[in-house]
Formats: structure tokens, sequence, C-alpha cells
């Protein structure tokens, strides 16, 4: 019935031959010259795919008698109700005219993917369309999906629209499957997405595999080796600065058979990764000299300093922890007793010097007086022989004379 059937068997017995004769070496005559100038390997990969749309072809083929089978079968479904509503419209053309309307519209319906709907019914196509039956026409309508609140909404199986999942957030949407790893037998194909925030806390894989299976392989023959899917990039080797990450692949989609060629190119790629800056945290000095102590006694202080410079905190770097200054203490021992300020023991007029022993020195008596400093007493400048021409008198301190007799005249010594 469906001539393109064996079509692609056909072909094969000839592919066979060319590729059996070119294998063992032998001469084959009578085989098409447009066959046997192409290279074995080719012949292989030409059977290889020959039968792989041999299996699509079948299953187009069997889809395509489905739907014949239900095209006829709501054939005569439509016939029997168009038989059924002439005969009732006949038996009924007596009556009033409420009851012609009525089975007048009971005449329309819809028909859709092999099935009849009844006017007003309404169906559902998949999650995303809707249909319904206006006036005997298939009337269908897209959900319209409300917006979402989420950067990166993702797609859930049983679901039309976008949704924000919990605990994707920061995920981006997952990209489409790969293609079969392998061109026959069970492979596998992935998927993936990525994490979108600053810092790596989504939560969840961010790669999905999942296996898929073609045509049967043949053992029997040659087959050259095929690289497999790449693995996921490694983790950089450094968190800042220049670094790598690597991801590798096997030779096994297929592995080379019967002598079949390796892949060619490398198993492994390396690329560079974290190009941003590392931060720098700070670091000190070494500290200064410790300074002169603040006093010579009674406790005082003693200071040094440092630098946060060694190195400077650079792009975002920590700074340094700790103190930049130091503190000691210093001349701890008590101060002697200060007598010059606390009782000044030495004569009034005289100066006083406190040592650091805790002694004291006083200076010399005022001018008329004599003594240690400490005690002074007034010296009689009158017994001294002379000093005065006339009568000398003594003041405490000092003396002085009494002007010169009537017809006498000169100045007259003091002190």
């Amino acid at each position: 019935m469906w001539p393109l059937r064996d079509l692609p068997w056909l072909l094969i017995p000839l592919c066979a031959a060319a590729v059996c004769a070119g294998a063992s070496g032998t001469n084959v005559h009578n085989v098409s010259s447009e066959m046997c100038h192409h290279p074995c390997e080719e012949l292989v990969d030409l059977i290889t795919e020959i039968h792989g749309l041999r299996i699509v072809t079948n299953n187009l083929l069997e889809d395509l008698e489905r739907v014949s089978k239900e095209n006829e079968e709501m054939r005569i479904t439509l016939s029997e109700l168009g038989s059924s509503n002439s005969d009732e419209g006949d038996e009924d053309n007596h009556g009033d005219n409420n009851d012609l309307d009525r089975d007048k519209d009971g005449e329309v319906w819809c028909a859709q993917d092999g099935r009849v709907y009844e006017q007003g019914e309404v169906w559902e196509v998949d999650s995303c369309t809707s249909c319904s039956c206006q006036d005997g026409k298939v009337v269908c309508q897209q959900v319209l999906c409300p917006p979402v609140s989420c950067l990166n909404p993702s797609f859930v199986d049983g679901k039309c629209c976008l949704v924000c999942l919990d605990n994707e957030d920061g995920w981006s949407p997952w990209s489409e499957w790969t293609h079969c790893s392998v061109t026959c037998g069970r492979g596998g194909q992935q998927r993936g997405r990525s994490c979108n925030g600053i810092m790596p806390s989504c939560s969840g894989p961010s790669l999905q595999t999942r296996s898929c299976i073609l045509m049967k392989c043949d053992r029997k023959t040659r087959v050259d080796g095929n690289w497999g899917l790449w693995s996921p990039w490694s983790a950089c080797t450094t968190t800042c600065g220049e670094g790598n990450t690597t991801r590798v692949r096997l030779c096994n989609s297929p592995s080379p058979h019967k002598g079949g060629r390796g892949c060619k190119g490398s198993g492994r790629e390396t690329q560079s990764c974290n190009n941003t800056v590392c931060p720098v945290s700070g670091g000190w000095t070494a500290w200064s000299e410790w300074s002169q102590c603040s006093t010579s006694c009674g406790g005082g202080l003693v200071s040094r300093h440092r630098d946060c410079s060694n190195p400077a905190p650079q792009n975002g770097g920590k700074s340094c922890a700790g103190d930049a200054v130091d503190y000691d203490a210093c001349n701890k021992q008590p101060c002697p007793i200060d007598h010059c300020l606390l009782s000044n023991p030495c004569f009034p007029g005289v100066g006083c010097t406190s040592k650091s022993d805790g002694s004291w020195e006083c200076g010399q008596c005022p001018l008329g007086f004599r003594g240690n400093g400490t005690n002074c007493e007034d010296e009689n400048e009158c017994e001294v022989d002379g000093v005065c021409f006339t009568t000398c008198v003594n003041t405490d301190p000092g003396f002085y004379c009494l002007p010169c007799p009537p017809r006498y005249k000169g100045t007259q010594p003091f002190g």
C-alpha cells in the first residue's frame, strides 16, 4: 500500500556489497560506479544514515495510516449524523417554527483531530491553548500569561506560563537540550543554567542530563570514534586574579571499533578565569622608638607609633587590626618633696633652689644682712670706722649718715 516503506531496504544490499568488497580487498563487478568511487568509510556512514531514515520514514507512514483511518471513521460518523438529522427534519416539517429552529441549531458542529464537538463546547488542546465550537468554526485562543515578579522565571512541566520558583532564585532559565551524544545506540543529552547572582548562593544543580536512544549500532563494521559531551567547567583555581578552569571530554560516543579512527582534537580545554583584581589587606610597619617620658618622676607616659602602610589597603582590602599608637608607663618613682615650694626655708628675699635628692639650697643674704641665706641678720655698718663724717645711724637693713654740720658742705654716704 505504501511503496516508500521498503525503499531504503532496496539500497542496502547494493551498499553492503560495495562495503564488503572494499573491506575484504576483492574486486566486485557490476556495482554502480557512482557508489564504488566513494571510500568504504563513507559507504558505512551512508548505510547507517539510510537505516536511520528508514525508521523515521516508517514512523511517518504509520502516523499517516492512523490519520487516514481516523479521517475515514470521522467521515462515516458525520455521514450518519447528517442522515439522522435529515430524517428527523422530514418528520418534523409539519411542526411549528420553534421546533424547526431548534433542529437547525442541533446540526451545528465542529471537528478537530478526529473528534466532533457540539456548538458552544470548549476543550483544551494543551496547557497553553483552549478551543471552542462557534457556529461550526473552531476558534482557539492562547492562554494569556500574567507578568512575573522575579528576574529569571522558569518553565515547569504541565504549566504554560513562566513561574517564579522560590528554591531557584538567581538561576537563569534552562538552556535547550543538546543533540544526542551518539549517532546510534544509547547516548546522553545535557542542558545547563547559570547562577546570575553576584555570590554563588544559588541552590540546586547547574547541569541536567538525560539519556537518549537512537537506532541500534551495527558492531560488525568499523566505527570511528566520536567525542562525547564536554564536562562542566571546573571551579576556578583562584578566587581572584589570574586563574584557570578546565573541562574534559571522552572519545566514547561511540568509541573506535574494529580499527576505526580515533577522535580528532583535544580532550581537554583550559581557559582563564577570575580576572578581577584581588583585594589587598593592610599591614603594619615596624614600631617607632619610644618617646621621652612625659615627667621625671611621679609616673609618666612614653609612646610609640606605627603606620598601616606595609602595604596599604587596596581594592577593598581590610584595614590593619589593632592600634596605631602604643603607650607605656615611665618614671614611676615618687617625686621628692620640694621644700622651696612647701615651706620656703630661706630668708625672705633669698632665692631657694630644690635638688632631685630632696635637699635644697638658699642663696646669699640681702645687702645689709649677713648669714647663710636661711638665717640672715642685720649688719651694723656704723661699726665700721670712718663710715660717716658725722653721726652714723644704723637701719634694718642699711644705714645713713647725718647731714654735715653748719658751715660744712659735702655728701654723706648711706647704704
